[in-house]
């Protein structure tokens, strides 16, 4: 097994099973996980900032950096290792407000609804997030099996256990919500701060409920690290 650092303004993506992608010190940045449920093909970038208009020499020179040049990338990438876009599943981890605790800047949450306004655009599943907050964080995500693990302070926890392979995690077909046997599997086998398993539906342009495979969200409280506020 071979850990495979992804550092700041970084992306790596890998189809071997059983190597780890692992990123470190997630303030404000946002590393975004990756998982295609059929290959197993995995990608983790780990960007800096939302919009590379603010410099696009530096976003030609370095694309990983920002949100909106990094992301269409990464799945570029995944995809020519073999990953399909239909298949995809991310998480997403940082967005905090370690050197801003006050929000003067918002780079954190700049970063994270970026990421969600791409990923809504890309039509790929955000399924959980732990996001905001004043910790940093790391994630290691296994390749193959798509196991992600986060490191807040001086502890470390599971988010996601082993994916089926061969399509068992793909979005469900829209013929109606799923029956009342199969509830939805927590993201986690411990609470992480006010990170919830409460689905909640995606939302259309026209506001209509879309039929696709149930998100997470982050209830109010320290975890999302912006008082008074409901995020999905």
């Amino acid at each position: 097994m071979e850990q495979i650092v992804v550092g700041m303004a970084d992306c790596r993506v890998a189809a071997e099973a059983g190597n780890v992608l692992a990123t470190f010190a997630l303030g404000s940045c946002i590393g975004l996980s990756v998982f295609d449920t059929r290959s197993g093909v995995s990608g983790l970038l780990h960007y800096m900032l939302p919009d590379s208009g603010i410099d696009p020499n530096r976003a030609r020179e370095n694309p990983y950096m920002f949100a909106d040049t990094g992301i269409p990338l990464l799945i570029e990438k995944m995809c020519a290792l073999g990953a399909n876009k239909r298949s995809l599943v991310a998480h997403a981890a940082g967005g905090a407000a370690i050197m801003d605790p006050n929000n003067v800047f918002d780079i954190g949450k700049r970063n994270h609804l970026a990421m969600r306004k791409l990923l809504w655009k890309a039509g790929i599943l955000l399924s959980g997030e732990a996001v905001g907050g004043v910790q940093s964080r790391t994630v290691r995500l296994e390749v193959g099996t798509g196991k992600l693990w986060l490191q807040e302070g001086c502890g470390q926890r599971e988010l996601v256990p082993n994916f089926p392979r061969g399509g068992g995690a793909a979005k469900p077909a829209a013929s109606g919500p799923a029956p009342a046997s199969s509830p939805p599997r927590p993201l986690m086998s411990a609470p992480l701060g006010a990170l919830r398993t409460a689905p909640v539906p995606a939302a259309t342009p026209a506001g209509n409920p879309a039929p696709s495979a149930p998100a997470w969200r982050t209830l109010k409280g320290d975890a999302n690290g912006i008082p008074g506020t409901d995020r999905r």
